[in-house]
């Protein structure tokens, strides 16, 4: 609609890009699956985008999901999308159960990657084995039977 502005994302304000909150043309089982905030959001001290970076490029997965986030915060810029698209990827491999939700998000909206429910799906569980409130949430939604990791560790035994 004309004269309506565009959801903007909470953590960055951008209207565009991977990381804009995916509202249009989500599967309707992940309408409300946003992703809760990172624990780096308006917590964590300072420190330079060099240091994360090294920290990522060695595996920590939180580095990587913060730098993802960073590249997924450039409005408008194919290159930082696609970069952004990456760190997610390899922060949510390395377990990070936030990026794991971006993931989830992305898959079921389409936003950066083709749409893929069973990607969107793989991600959800993932994230929800690590106990992410949003994933557990959309697993009960799509009426999937969720326990809490110590839960489902105890049933393995």
């Amino acid at each position: 609609r004309r004269g309506t502005p565009s959801p903007s994302c909470p953590s960055t304000g951008s209207r565009r890009g991977f990381h804009a909150h995916p509202t249009r043309a989500l599967h309707p089982m992940m309408v409300h699956a946003a992703p809760s905030p990172s624990r780096f959001a308006g917590h964590a001290p300072r420190v330079s985008i060099d240091s994360i970076r090294a920290a990522a490029a060695a595996g920590d997965a939180d580095a990587q999901y913060r730098l993802a986030l960073s590249y997924a915060a450039v409005d408008g810029d194919e290159d930082a999308a696609r970069q952004a698209l990456e760190w997610f990827h390899k922060a949510a491999e390395g377990g990070n159960a936030d990026a794991q939700c971006h993931l989830m998000m992305a898959y079921a909206a389409g936003d950066g990657v083709p749409v893929d429910m069973a990607q969107a799906m793989r991600w959800c569980q993932a994230a929800a084995e690590q106990d992410h409130p949003h994933a557990q949430q959309m697993l009960v939604r799509m009426g999937v039977s969720v326990g809490s990791g110590a839960e489902r560790g105890s049933r393995r035994m």
